[in-house]
């Protein structure tokens, strides 16, 4: 197989399928000020962590439910579910918490294979799978909105922490529309 970069990977492969499923992701680029309520079924690229860029973030109805990590197709994906999962613990303004992660389904791909994590529940269940989702495959609850993490759960806030009153506990205990702080 020749030498195939990781940007040719997404742009050849990772992309291709994501806007080959029907309903077709939309692929952006994260810009400044875009507003991410917006969006439904789009693919954000280069979206921006508290631990570095992912690859592709996933918005169905205005809220983000997943990352893709997106490697060259030389490299296993399953590899680098890890990194997938650190850009999960990142994010700032997921659709809610489960345990540490601000979104619920974790991808990790090279163009070829696809792992995925799927985080709900009390034990996450990682599956290599044959495609993404679209919203129209959303599991139960995503699409129209219900999708919930667990109300016991807390996660580590991910917003500038010299925002926050004097004293505060930099977790937050959700459900997703109600944040609330714990002392």
């Amino acid at each position: 197989m020749p030498y195939e970069s990781e940007h040719q990977t997404r742009k050849r492969r990772i992309d291709a399928r994501l806007m080959a499923m029907t309903p077709p992701w939309q692929i952006i680029r994260h810009q400044d000020g875009l507003d991410y309520a917006r969006l439904h079924q789009v693919a954000v690229e280069e979206y921006p962590t508290d631990n570095g860029p992912a690859d592709y973030a996933l918005f169905i109805h205005g809220r983000l439910l997943g990352i893709i990590e997106a490697k060259k197709v030389a490299l296993d994906p399953y590899n680098v579910l890890e990194q997938a999962k650190r850009y999960a613990r990142g994010v700032r303004d997921g659709a809610g918490c489960w345990d540490e992660y601000g979104v619920p389904f974790l991808y990790a791909s090279n163009g070829e294979t696809i792992w995925s994590i799927d985080v709900r529940g009390d034990r996450p269940r990682t599956a290599r799978i044959a495609s993404l989702r679209s919203g129209a495959d959303c599991p139960a609850g995503c699409a129209n909105g219900s999708i919930a993490p667990p109300p016991s759960r807390s996660c580590p806030l991910s917003l500038n922490p010299s925002s926050l009153p004097p004293g505060t506990n930099k977790r937050l205990t959700f459900p997703p529309k109600y944040a609330i702080m714990t002392p």
